[in-house]
Formats: C-alpha cells, structure tokens, sequence
C-alpha cells in the first residue's frame, strides 16, 4: 500500500488513504480521501474542489482547483467541458506526483519530499501550464501535439527562477517516466521528440541565471498586439499632425538666428543676440521699428495655434521650451516606430544618422527600406561596422521629420542656421546646452536622452490601460509569470513601456506566430513579415552577406534578432503546412502539390509527411520551407524570382507550388481581384489583355478541376 511520502505511520489515525501499487496506474476513487481532520474525520476527498493538508503542516497549505476571489485556478470564461476535463487531469497529476512510487523511488529533484508546503511550486506551475492549455482551447492532452501550444512553452522557459527551473524540469521528467511505466491517462504536455530541446532550454536558462547572480532581470514582456497596435497608431497619428508644424518651426528658428530683431520683447537681449549672429562685430544701432515681438513672431509662422493645442505644461510666456518640448514628443514618435519597425536596441538607434533611410530594389518585393545603422563590436559604445536592418514604408514620413528637427537641433547647438556638419544624428538632443557633448566617430552633436522617449509617449501620445484580455494574451505566451500579481501588470494600470519590448515583439509579430491574436496589428506588420521573411530567411543572401559577412561578433545582436525571427517562423511555417497541406480539405495541385495529392491517393505518404512531429522537425531544422501566397502556397526555400507582374501571379506554373485544398477560395479570390483591376484599367493596353487572358486562363482551370 502507497501513502504519500510527507505523511507518515506517526500521524495514525488521520493518515490519508492508501493505495496500491496496481490501482494507482488506473487512477484514484472519487471518494479516496485525501485529507483528515487530527479526530480521523474526512477533510477532503479526491473529488473535492479543494485538496487540503494543512493538518499535516506547520503553516496551511491548501492546492485549490477552482476558482476564488484572487485566485484563478482556470479562466472564468472557458468552457465547461474543457474546464472539467482539465481539473481532472490537474488532479491526476498531482495525485501521482504526491503518491507514485515510481516517482517516490526516483525522486521529483532528488531526494523525497517531507513537507506537502514543498509541493506548492509544483502545483503553482502544473496551474499555469493548465491555465495556457485552456486559453488555447486544448486540454493537456493535446498539449504535445500542439505546435502553438510547444512554442509558447517554450518561449515561457525565459521566465524561470533558478528553483522553478529545476522543478518545471522535474515536471516534464516525471511526466515522461509515468508514461513509460505505462499509467494511464497522463498527458505528456511535452512530446518525447521535444523533449531534449526542452531540457536544453532549461539548461540554458539555468547557466543564464548563474551567470547573472544578485541580477534580478525577467524576461522582456511581449507588448499585447492590442497594445503595440495604439501605440503604433498614436505615433504614426502624431507624426501626421507634427510634419507641417516642424517645417514652421524649422522656418522660426532659422529666422531666429537670421534675424536680431525676431522674437525680440526686451531690447537688453538685443546685444547678445547680435553677437550670436554677427559674431565680434561692432552691433548695430537698435531700431525699435524692426522689432518684431513674441507674440507676432509665432503668429508669423503658424505657430500660435501649435501652442494653443499642445497640453505642455511649462511657465508662462516660455513659448521657446515648449516648440523643443514638441521637438522632443516628436522625435519620442519617431524613435519608438524605429524600435517598433526594425527590432534595433537602444543603443543602435541612438547612432543612426538623420540620412538612414534607404531604398533598395529587391527580388520579389520591389522597392524595399532599410534602416543603415553600425553595430557593436566588444565595447558597448564602439560603433565601427554599418549594417543595414529591413524596415517598414511608414518609417518614411518618421524619418522624414525626425532629419528635420535633427537640422533644427543643430541650429540650437551651434546657435547658428548657417553653419552646417556633413552628418548629425537622427536624434539629437533639443536641449544641447543641458547635455554633456559626448562626441561620437560618427556624429558631432550630443544625443537625446532614451528616458525621455518613454514619459512622452505615455504623457503626450498615448497611454495604454492593460485589460483582462491584455493579461489573458500575455498568459498564453508565458504562462510561467505571474501576471497578475506583477505590480506593474495591474488591470488599469499604464503598459511599463520598455523600448526593447519592441524588440521580442516584433520577431513574435512579423513570423505570425498563431500564439497571439494578430488582427489588430495585422495592418502595421503586413510589410514587415513579408520584407524580414525573405531578407532574413534561411539562405537569404542578405542575411548571410551583410548580418555575418565579418565572421566575427560584430553583428551578433542582429544575428541573435534574425535567429529568433527564424525560430517562430519555421514553427508557424509547421503549423500552416500542416494545416493547409497535410490536412487540406480538397485536392492538391501546383508543382509540388500535384506529387503530394498522388501520395495521398497512392496512400504511399514518406513518414516525414506522415508523421506531424517529423514534419515539425524537418521545418525546424530548415529542411522543409512552406510559406502562404496570394493563390496557395509556396515549397521554395529561396526568394522568389518569378513575381509577376501587374498582379498577375506566376505560381500556377511553378515547380515549387502548392495550390488548391481550400476548395478554390483562395484562386476565387485571387481572380475577383483580377476582374475588378480590370475595371481600372484601359481597354486594348498590353496590360489590359495580359490582365483579361488571365482571368480566361484561372477561369479555364478552374472549370476543369469542376
């Protein structure tokens, strides 16, 4: 007969039930007891919605498996069903994990738990990881199977303390040897062939926090999509509203340091300024007639209205702090959208020049942007090699205006519109006789502050509250953080905006993971995934000849950035061709899909189609490539170079498609977007007859497949 190993023959009367080595592989009775009462009585059974131990304890320990004020046990909302099914399977876990010989015999970490208060780290994880399952709608049966479900565990190991490390490893150990030993109804939560990439992950994260000892750092947060989304918006809306206001500013203040008697309300600072712009000359004689005061000079340039609208809150009649304070929320627009747009650190985008923007004409997406920056190489301010990073078109209106008040910042720093440096930096200070000037090889005028970029945001811009469904999305993608008692994570609290959150949620993002909810950013990232897919993509000629070209560290940050990106996107690119092709729900056509339909027909599927987990292998291991088009899908590991032209895809005809299997919703679609670009075009143009014998053409194999 097993009990469990924290309570002993010492307690008597009041031990739990016992069961036997047989009984325990099928499972326990509703009615075992699980608890009792110092007088023998019942304290509570298996089938109770709270399994208390306290009288076996010090302190109370109590593991509840429903939901209480402060305490979710599982989501309010999800479905009945799927809530039982998981409670059950929470319960048979932690049941085996507090009976099992086996486990008793080989330990959960190394040694027999004397305390069921010891238990509680183990229940605390088991909870979280339920807690994700029943967010993606699966119960932990199905977890293993689940290529979403493996990621967001995955990625959730970055948020491990050392000891949960160690126990999130016992977990999927002792998980894995209860199904070797044959117990029935144990999920494996991790499949057999993940499982050494999940061991190494720990690992990993381990050695991390041993190097970084008395360093309390958590794992970035992924910024919710809703969140990223207006954060987004707000800077490309500000951006908008700022551009005709710089350019008046720009004008201002070059007559400013034109002109002595601009902006001119007491003569005592005529003098100082006419040294300022005429330098050690004989200053001229005051004309009072020439003077034009604050209040016209702003109204000269539009510039009153601007002030009128801004909620700056500075002394009166210091309308010149509040034109660089609105430099300032603008250049914080600009600089948090490179973050957003290019997964660039801090310190990179502090270096990049007010003329980074470039356009590049690249295979299969045409006229392409990129940011030109300069890595890091040993020493964290040493900037020596220029790299170029794939950006978004909407950074092109930011850059546009951030080069503007670059150009207006070196006014101030040299108090002069006519003198001019060949190169200055995007973001400069606008306050450079309150910054130390910390000259730079690549630039000569001081930086703009990165704490700045931050409270203006969420002062000025916008400022995001977090939301039940905020919290819900960041449980699903690190399910081991305890959200909701993280301070800074409140329900109503403002989002702890972090400039390198960007960072993680742009590889999130841009690769489509399916672990988050996209719609709301699907706008802002259309672009990005298609740009960062193909430029840094396994064998992308960019990735390989400009990220590593030096073979040495200097471009490791981008390297690390491109890796990730790559990472979630072999996984999502499992997760569709499962989906789309393994499982499609009509025939297959297109060059490859022709010869994987014959398998299926011939039922002579090779075992990597075969079989869902050796196919997830063969994508990660960048064996296999599958990525969506706008008729089917595409098997080419490589950039396109047979894009069409006018609209017109060349996909049909090619070696590498996969078309058909969505019952020709996809070609439907495809070809009533041909027919209405006919609408806007001219008649008897080679354009126009290409368009027409197009449509002929998809509407004559679509006749036939009927």
């Amino acid at each position: 007969m097993i009990h469990t190993s924290f309570v002993s023959e010492a307690f008597g009367d009041f031990r739990p039930d016992g069961i036997s080595e047989e009984d325990i592989r099928y499972g326990f009775p509703s009615d075992f007891v699980m608890s009792r009462n110092p007088d023998g009585t019942v304290r509570s059974y298996y089938e109770s919605e709270c399994w208390d131990y306290t009288p076996y304890s010090a302190t109370p320990v109590k593991f509840y498996f429903y939901n209480r004020p402060k305490f979710e046990f599982l989501p309010d909302d999800i479905d009945g069903a799927l809530r039982f099914r998981i409670v059950e399977e929470c319960k048979r876990i932690f049941a085996l994990f507090l009976y099992s010989a086996d486990l008793q015999r080989r330990s959960l970490r190394g040694g027999e738990i004397r305390k069921p208060s010891s238990f509680k780290p183990y229940f605390s994880l088991l909870k979280a990881i339920a807690k994700a399952a029943a967010r993606s709608g699966i119960c932990l049966a199905e977890a293993h199977k689940s290529d979403q479900f493996s990621l967001a565990l995955m990625s959730s190991i970055k948020s491990l303390n050392a000891r949960q490390a160690g126990i999130f490893s016992a977990i999927i150990r002792s998980l894995a040897l209860l199904n070797e030993y044959r117990y029935r109804n144990v999920p494996e939560i991790v499949s057999g062939k993940n499982r050494d990439k999940f061991f190494e992950a720990i690992q990993n994260r381990q050695d991390h926090i041993q190097s970084h000892v008395g360093i309390d750092r958590k794992a970035t947060p992924l910024i919710p999509s809703r969140i990223i989304s207006h954060y987004i918006s707000g800077a490309l809306d500000w951006i908008e509203f700022a551009e005709p206001y710089v350019n008046s500013v720009k004008d201002f203040f070059t007559e400013f340091y034109e002109n002595p008697y601009f902006y001119m309300n007491d003569t005592r600072a005529f003098k100082k300024r006419c040294k300022e712009i005429y330098g050690d000359v004989d200053v001229p004689r005051f004309r009072s007639e020439m003077v034009i005061p604050h209040e016209k000079a702003l109204k000269k340039y539009g510039l009153d209205q601007l002030l009128e609208s801004l909620d700056i809150k500075i002394y009166q009649n210091a309308e010149i702090r509040r034109l660089r304070s609105f430099l300032r929320i603008t250049q914080s627009c600009v600089r948090v959208l490179c973050h957003a747009f290019s997964g660039m650190r801090v310190s990179e985008v502090a270096m990049l020049s007010n003329d980074c923007l470039e356009w590049h004409d690249i295979p299969g997406l045409g006229r392409t942007p990129f940011l030109r920056g300069f890595t890091t190489k040993i020493e964290q301010y040493n900037y020596s090699k220029p790299t170029y990073w794939v950006t978004s078109h909407e950074l092109d209106a930011a850059i546009r205006v951030g080069g503007k008040i670059s150009r207006i910042c070196e006014m101030f720093f040299l108090k002069s519109s006519k003198q001019k440096f060949d190169t200055v930096p995007l973001f400069p200070s606008v306050n450079p006789s309150m910054s130390d000037l910390d000259n730079h090889i690549h630039h000569n005028l001081p930086l703009f502050g990165v704490a700045a970029t931050l409270s203006d945001i969420n002062e000025h811009v916008v400022e995001c509250r977090i939301t039940e469904d905020d919290i819900r999305e960041l449980e699903v993608f690190d399910m081991f953080r305890d959200w909701r008692n993280e301070e800074s994570f409140e329900i109503g609290a403002a989002w702890p905006l972090a400039t390198h959150q960007f960072r993680r949620s742009l590889a999130v993002y841009a690769s489509k993971t399916g672990l988050v909810s996209l719609p709301s950013i699907s706008v802002q990232f259309k672009h990005m995934s298609l740009s960062m897919t193909l430029l840094y993509g396994e064998n992308a000629s960019f990735a390989v000849n400009m990220i590593d070209k030096d073979h040495d560290d200097s471009h490791a940050n981008q390297a690390l950035f491109v890796e990730e990106f790559n990472q979630l996107l072999r996984v999502d690119q499992a997760i569709n061709f499962n989906s789309n092709v393994i499982h499609a729900s009509g025939r297959l056509s297109g060059g490859v899909g022709k010869i994987i339909q014959t398998l299926k027909d011939k039922d002579e599927m090779p075992e990597w189609l075969a079989d869902r987990k050796e196919t997830e292998r063969r994508f990660i291991q960048g064996q296999q490539s599958y990525r969506e088009t706008i008729v089917g899908g595409c098997a080419n590991p490589n950039p396109c170079d047979k894009a069409g032209l006018g609209g017109i895809s060349a996909c049909p005809e090619c070696e590498h498609s996969i078309l058909g299997g969505d019952n020709g919703e996809k070609n439907e679609a495809y070809l009533r977007s041909l027919e209405l670009s006919l609408e806007f075009m001219e008649a008897g143009t080679p354009a126009y007859e290409a368009v027409r014998q197009e449509v002929e053409k998809r509407r004559g194999i679509e006749n036939v497949s009927d």
